[in-house]
């Protein structure tokens, strides 16, 4: 494997954070039971100070010896005990006070006046993205997530190499959050009508979807970034301190006109620096009350994020009080003590947990911070542990997070070589007991140093994460961190800490203006800008389009999101229109297709479909659209394919050459099919139809038909076919393609060539008149399709498909193959594409991989190993990267496949199937002859 595919994404937590102790007072003095530590060394000189203090008070009453036996066995245990203490993050003096915050500080309340905690009550105001708190005054911006899933690794990296200037050219004490909101089921049906309002029979197909959306919720991922924008581009350091200071000793008012002007010009020069890949935009003032909402209700609440423009620009306290006020309670500690008895009252609950009852009811809270990562680092491109936090099945509602301190790499380089003396110096007190620890932890020193020296752009970052947790119930809750727990440990080898008496602490983080109240420093991780970039917090797994048919589930996470599929948007992507659907028998190809042509025609499309199977399955299929679609079986036909019939007059005779000379054996430019071509000139036209024309021979003297004997001997003998009646019958009528919704080719047993060579006429005539014949037909079918879908008199503002079910046989044709590498270089143009279902992707050669269509390949059996592996690898995935594509296996009940859309994006999905129990029974091919012994009995 090559280096550049085993990087990691690291922090360096253990450089500036490591226990500090004394073992020598010098070179030649060690310490009596050394090395001491703080605890450890305090309660030792604590206790013999006590002992000797009691042994001199008492000295004269006999009870020294006492004392000092006593006293020195206790000052023994208590030293022993003593350190025992965790000596790592987060420091005993943390933990004491959050113990002690279990006693007296678990209970708050956020409210718009009276007795509160301003920190966890509403804003002062929010006027556009601004809001006005306590702490300072913040700009709140909504970012597009950026696609990772299952791309190409060196996407991966491009995409974790864009997330860089966000913490290069951002101010310090910028908070990241990510958010997974249900989706408004009413807003998902009026992105699915979007754009085909005028389409009755599609708007009644969204209708009947509005159980299934009720009952089975999609979820999206919603990202934002919050930036202190009252101290300049400094942010919360030191000299954006002074320059809030000034601002307050002078008596600037936030909101004067001025200072209003001066802080839009901020949110100006913050859209500027972050790129333009993540689509900046300030957010609402209604999406911003929305995210206060969602932190105080999280779990409880499950209103959907409000992606419509609208609202008020200025909100002000008052606005927030149908949500107040907001009771928090530490470790819910008030219901614990109604059902126990007084005395038991005084011990509280250290349940890890922070209940909050309001108005919209309870929510069960809890804060997991990101304790400790790996010390080798995560596997990059993989190193994207915040959407981890999606990939476990939980009954609650998981947000993070993520506030970022950034510092000059000048600032972070002191830091390190301090560390590094300390480092010196602890190798020298430890007197070699840990040589290991401290030498790996001066080995991460000395690589921070370097990353930290690899550029004059870079940074010191220093992130404090916390995934924030809430649940209807204790019990979801409990069952939820404990998931989420296991999940990041076994899976990324990452501890999430929930410590009890920190949880409303750590919901500050999340608060705007109240980050400084969290207890960061013993959760942040320390690393440079390249390294959090390859954490890329602010990806996720998009798949699809914005609007379209809803075809799948995104099952790129436990919390599924909906694809919508825009045919109609192909133009303007510059795609090629259409789908193929690729994979072995029995993974939902045929029955999906089914479904994309059935939406495809409610929304004012037309479709012609090659159906080469014995069984019709088309028919039944598309019956409840009546008599708007028209099914044609070329050997028992009812309808015309008279190629001078059925073109338009002025491209009739140049098709029917194409495909008539084919099928006689004749070479394009040969004496007869000059003959055949004087014949048929628009000024000396001798017929009108090929019946007409054969009649037209059969008239001829011998003198005259010996000048086209070879021509007529050959046409005459293609007319006495019963396979060839449709061709020549001149009492049958032409088909009215291009008025139908959708034309069924029923071309069953129809043989076509095997020798795509039909310009060497030496060896395509050896092919059987029947195989010559097919495709003729085949050929017909294709140009007429075309023709009636992309010519002058198609349909104004609807697509044309052709729907090729089994493509083998069709695109292994010379025909199949120029058809579709039209479609593939000019579909977009024409607004005419295909929907193809095969086996292989090898039958789609044709198209050329360029030009591919979005691609649907379902799993393949355990025996075509080695297939599935060239067969993602040609399509843009590798195994390699993404083993799991070859561990898919159908499974009973769910249509799973890999999607390739066209915009370069591929993740697994679940096939939705139609929600009608009629349409089900319809597309599903499996045993349909059964089915059609039920129904003739």
């Amino acid at each position: 494997m090559a280096e550049e595919s085993v990087q990691t994404a690291k922090s360096f937590a253990d450089v500036l954070n490591f226990p500090k102790r004394l073992g020598f007072l010098d070179e030649h003095t060690r310490l009596w039971l050394g090395p001491w530590g703080l605890w450890d060394g305090a309660v030792f000189l604590i206790g013999l100070a006590v002992t000797g203090g009691g042994m001199y008070v008492w000295f004269d009453d006999g009870y020294a010896r006492w004392i000092c036996m006593f006293g020195l066995m206790f000052t023994a245990i208590a030293t022993y005990a003593a350190r025992q203490v965790p000596i790592s993050r987060p420091s005993p003096r943390y933990r004491l006070w959050w113990a002690l915050n279990c006693f007296i500080g678990s209970q708050s309340r956020a409210a718009l006046s009276g007795k509160r905690d301003v920190w966890k009550s509403p804003p002062k105001a929010v006027i556009d993205n601004l809001v006005f708190t306590r702490g300072g005054v913040y700009a709140d911006f909504i970012l597009a997530e950026q696609p990772s899933g299952m791309q190409r690794f060196d996407a991966r990296r491009a995409v974790a190499a864009d997330h860089r200037p966000l913490v290069r050219q951002l101010p310090s004490g910028i908070v990241f959050w990510g958010i997974s909101p249900r989706v408004d089921a009413k807003r998902l049906q009026q992105r699915m009508i979007a754009g085909r309002e005028d389409q009755p029979r599609w708007i009644r197909e969204v209708r009947e979807w509005e159980p299934f959306l009720t009952e089975n919720p999609f979820y999206e991922q919603v990202f934002g970034v919050r930036v202190p924008v009252d101290a300049g581009m400094a942010g919360r350091t030191a000299t954006g301190s002074l320059a809030k200071l000034t601002s307050a000793v002078i008596g600037r008012d936030e909101d004067a006109p001025e200072s209003l002007d001066a802080l839009r010009e901020m949110v100006a020069e913050i859209l500027g620096k972050i790129p333009a890949t993540f689509a900046p935009r300030p957010a609402t003032p209604q999406q911003i009350m929305w995210l206060y909402q969602r932190h105080w209700t999280r779990g409880a609440h499950t209103q959907p994020f409000p992606h419509e423009a609208g609202g008020p620009r200025r909100l002000a306290g008052k606005d927030f009080a149908w949500m107040m006020p907001v009771d928090f309670d530490e470790g819910d500690q008030q219901r614990r003590k109604q059902h126990r008895s007084w005395w038991r009252r005084l011990f509280p609950s250290f349940r890890p947990l922070l209940v909050l009852r309001g108005p919209s009811g309870e929510s069960y809270q809890s804060m997991l911070a990101v304790a400790e990562l790996p010390r080798g680092g995560l596997s990059f491109p993989g190193a994207e542990i915040l959407q981890a936090a999606y990939d476990v099945d939980i009954t609650a509602d998981v947000d993070w997070y993520q506030h970022v301190s950034i510092t000059t790499r000048e600032q972070e380089l002191s830091a390190v070589d301090r560390a590094q003396r300390n480092l010196d110096d602890q190798s020298f007190q430890m007197s070699g007991t840990r040589d290991a620890d401290l030498a790996r932890r001066y080995a991460a020193g000395e690589e921070y140093e370097q990353a930290l020296n690899a550029s004059q752009l870079e940074r010191g970052v220093h992130a404090t994460t916390v995934l924030a947790v809430g649940a209807a119930t204790a019990a979801h809750l409990t069952d939820a961190v404990q998931q989420l727990k296991t999940h990041f440990a076994e899976e990324l080898g990452t501890a999430l800490s929930a410590r009890h008496g920190a949880q409303a602490s750590l919901w500050q983080l999340g608060q705007p203006g109240s980050e400084g109240n969290a207890p960061r420093s013993q959760f942040k991780q320390p690393t440079t800008t390249e390294q959090w970039a390859r954490y890329a917090p602010l990806v996720g797994s998009p798949l699809g389009h914005d609007t379209g048919i809803l075809f799948a589930a995104n099952l790129a996470t436990q919390r599924p999101r909906p694809v919508l599929l825009d045919f109609e948007g192909f133009k303007d992507r510059r795609g090629a229109p259409g789908m193929l659907w690729i994979g072995p028998p029995g993974g939902g190809k045929s029955l999906s297709c089914k479904r994309v042509v059935d939406a495809l025609i409610k929304r004012g499309h037309q479709a012609s479909i090659i159906d080469p199977g014995t069984l019709g399955e088309w028919i039944p299929a598309l019956a409840h659209h009546g008599d708007r679609v028209l099914t044609i079986n070329p050997y028992t036909s009812r309808w015309s394919l008279d190629g001078l019939r059925i073109f338009p007059r002025e491209h009739a005779v140049e098709h029917t050459l194409d495909h008539l000379l084919p099928m006689m054996g004749m070479d394009a430019v040969s004496a007869p099919a000059r003959q055949l071509g004087r014949l048929l000139r628009p000024d000396e036209r001798v017929a009108d139809s090929l019946g007409e024309l054969v009649r037209y021979f059969k008239s001829l003297d011998r003198a005259a038909y010996a000048e086209y004997e070879e021509l007529a001997d050959s046409l005459i003998y293609f007319s006495e076919k019963d396979y060839l009646r449709a061709m020549f019958d001149e009492s049958l009528p032409v088909p009215p393609i291009a008025d139908m919704d959708a034309v069924i080719w029923q071309m069953a047993g129809q043989e076509l060539p095997t020798t795509s060579e039909t310009d060497q006429v030496h060896l395509y005539k050896r092919q059987s008149p029947r195989a010559r014949a097919g495709l003729a037909i085949y050929g017909m079918i294709a140009s007429l399709t075309r023709l009636s879908y992309t010519g002058a008199g198609r349909r104004p503002g609807a697509f044309g498909f052709l729907v090729t079910e089994e493509a083998r046989e069709y695109f292994a044709s010379p025909v199949g193959r120029k058809d579709a590498e039209r479609m593939g270089n000019q579909g977009r143009k024409e607004r005419y594409g295909l929907l193809g279902i095969s086996q292989y992707l090898e039958h789609f050669d044709g198209i050329g991989i360029q030009n591919l269509p979005m691609r649907v390949i379902t799993p393949f059996k355990p025996t075509d190993l080695d297939y599935a592996k060239a067969t993602f690898k040609r399509l843009g995935i590798d195994p390699g990267e993404y083993p799991e594509v070859l561990r898919t296996q159908v499974q009973p009940g769910r249509g799973w496949a890999y999607l390739f859309d066209d915009l370069g994006r591929i993740g697994l999905v679940d096939m939705l199937p139609p929600v009608q129990t009629n349409l089900l029974d319809a597309f599903d091919t499996r045993d349909m002859e059964v089915q059609g012994q039920e129904r003739a009995a």
